[in-house]
């Protein structure tokens, strides 16, 4: 079985499917979100499970403004 990386963006999301070995933490901080952010924008009720294939929504953080 092939597992791939898959990455997709448009303007406003970033979408990212799960792979083996992933955590949310690694996966967060792949993306320089939270794992709070990720847990919300997906609903997921459990952090501790996810499943290889599932595909994730990653919000883009946001741009401080100073």
């Amino acid at each position: 079985t092939v597992i791939t990386h898959t990455v997709t963006s448009s303007s406003t999301t970033i979408t990212y499917t799960v792979r083996s070995g992933d955590t949310l933490g690694k996966i967060a901080t792949s993306f320089n979100v939270t794992v709070e952010v990720l847990v919300e924008a997906n609903h997921i009720k459990d952090p501790t499970l996810i499943n290889v294939g599932q595909v994730l929504v990653i919000p883009r953080p946001q741009k401080m403004f100073r």
